[in-house]
C-alpha cells in the first residue's frame, strides 16, 4: 500500500482548502488522491503526477514517456544555448 507523508498530506490539503472546505480537501485526499496512487505501478508510485494522471483517467505509464520526451527535449535546449554562448 502506497501513500504520502504527513508534511505532503498537509500541503495537499492546504492548497484544497485555499478554495474549498476542509471537509472536501480530506474527502479528495481520502477517497480519490490516495486510491490514484495506490493504482500506480510501482515504478511510478513516487510521482504524484501519475497519480493525477489516473484521477484524469489517462495512463500513468504515459507520463514516463512524457517526461523521458521532455528531459530529452530540455537537455537539447541547453546544450544548443551552450553552444550559441560558446561562439559568440
Amino acid at each position: 500500500v502506497w501513500g504520502i507523508d504527513c508534511w505532503t498530506r498537509r500541503n495537499v490539503t492546504s492548497v484544497i482548502e485555499a478554495e474549498f472546505s476542509p471537509e472536501i480537501a480530506v474527502e479528495f485526499v481520502e477517497k480519490w488522491l490516495l486510491p490514484a496512487i495506490n493504482a500506480c505501478p510501482v515504478e511510478l508510485a513516487h510521482n504524484m503526477a501519475a497519480a493525477a494522471r489516473i484521477l484524469e483517467g489517462l495512463e500513468p505509464s504515459q507520463l514516463q514517456e512524457t517526461q523521458h520526451s521532455d528531459s530529452l527535449s530540455q537537455e537539447a535546449d541547453e546544450t544548443q544555448s551552450e553552444s550559441k554562448s560558446q561562439n559568440c
